[in-house]
């Protein structure tokens, strides 16, 4: 079974466990992915987080239960993990533009229809390989932040944070990286900036100056580059990677730090170039 089949087998038992709790045992069973790298995965190729398309997909059952009679508006709100009416009625009205009262006497509400993967390309041709890459260290600038919630202002910003600090320091090449993960002290995914640094004084210099130090370990990636403007088909290259070009090669995305290498710094240029570098190992 492909990333894709697993995927979607798991989002099909979420959405028939929106009123109960989803396990992420289960989750692990179907995937194979701890809950939290599933999550990772799910964002980045569909461009929504787990946790609001599961909110979503609540809040149109419930319209669909109260419509249908299926309950009174706090039956309804329980059923589905509100812990009070109020704050049921207030994301319900958010999400559908009227309240619980409204759908229940009849009105017309938002559907977020169940969501499914498959293999669609757009954008041109992918050119992906595999490459090994040795450990190296990475200096930067990072803060908590999912792969949804990227902007190109949340990218220039730290871009520039970080410049302002860098000229001190003197990384190693002028290429900038960018990366998603997760530590022990702080299960948010955190998002860092940053420049490969290969030097141990400059690197002691680097954490007083309250940067961000870390060592990728040697992996496996699969490697595969865009160009142009902010990238677009930045979600159409993983639905690439996931659906076709890893399970051909006899891979899977391994749970592991993501990097993404920027050659140039504006991104509003038709000459911006991203790498995107995914951790793999063989199935």
């Amino acid at each position: 079974m492909n990333d894709f089949a697993s995927f979607n087998k798991a989002l099909e038992y979420i959405d028939n466990h929106l009123d109960s709790n989803i396990e992420s045992s289960e989750i692990y069973r179907i995937t194979s992915y701890s809950y939290d790298v599933f999550a990772r995965i799910f964002s980045i190729i569909s461009g929504i987080s787990l946790g609001e398309y599961i909110r979503f997909r609540k809040l149109s059952k419930a319209a669909e239960d109260l419509q249908e009679g299926r309950g009174n508006i706090a039956e309804v709100a329980m059923t589905y993990g509100y812990s009070s009416p109020d704050s049921f009625s207030y994301a319900f009205k958010k999400f559908h533009g009227i309240s619980p009262s409204d759908v229940k006497s009849g009105q017309s509400f938002h559907i977020a229809q169940p969501l499914r993967f498959s293999v669609t390309i757009s954008g041109g041709e992918f050119d992906a390989s595999i490459k090994e890459k040795e450990s190296f260290k990475l200096v930067g600038i990072s803060q908590s932040l999912s792969p949804d919630e990227m902007s190109i202002e949340v990218w220039q910003n730290l871009g520039q944070k970080l410049q302002e600090k860098i000229g001190y320091i003197k990384p190693e090449s002028i290429e900038m990286y960018g990366l998603y993960f997760q530590t022990e002290e702080n299960t948010e995914i955190q998002y860092m900036i940053a420049y490969h640094l290969s030097d141990n004084v400059i690197e002691k210099q680097a954490i007083q100056m309250g940067l961000t130090v870390i060592e990728i370990p040697a992996m496996k990636y699969a490697v595969l580059g865009l160009e142009g403007e902010v990238p677009a088909n930045i979600h159409s290259a993983w639905n690439y990677l996931v659906g076709v070009f890893l399970p051909q090669e006899g891979y899977k995305y391994a749970d592991s730090y993501e990097l993404e290498l920027y050659h140039g710094n504006n991104v509003k240029s038709s000459d911006f170039y991203i790498e995107l570098w995914v951790p793999i190992k063989k199935v």
